[in-house]
């Protein structure tokens, strides 16, 4: 399971080309409240590939906890109404924007 950063396919919009993040199925914060081990906690089990936007959306629908708890897989994620909604609202949009002001956001930064 490559968790390099990137370009590639959103797992959760299936959009490609943009950006993608790695999200924590059970967040940093809630490791040590996990009764996972510390292995499938830092492993791939863990990890999902997705673009920025659907990770922001992860991480607006539900706090920390209630996502370690109740949305620890794609499929339970997937099954969250406000995802739901949000990917297929996202699915639609054209990355083309998204793209331009993502190198923008970084030749500024590194400028």
């Amino acid at each position: 399971y490559d968790t390099s950063s990137g370009n590639g396919i959103c797992l959760m919009c299936k959009r490609n080309g943009l950006p993608i993040t790695i999200h924590h199925m059970i967040p940093k914060s809630e490791h040590g409240k996990s009764n996972k081990s510390h292995a499938w906690l830092n492993g791939k089990e863990n990890l999902l590939k997705c673009c920025r936007p659907c990770h922001s959306a992860i991480h607006r629908s539900e706090p920390n906890s209630v996502l370690a708890k109740d949305y620890y897989t794609l499929e339970l994620i997937m099954k969250h109404p406000k995802i739901q909604s949000f990917v297929n609202w996202v699915k639609s949009q054209t990355t083309k924007g998204y793209l331009s002001s993502h190198a923008n956001r970084r030749k500024a930064k590194n400028g």
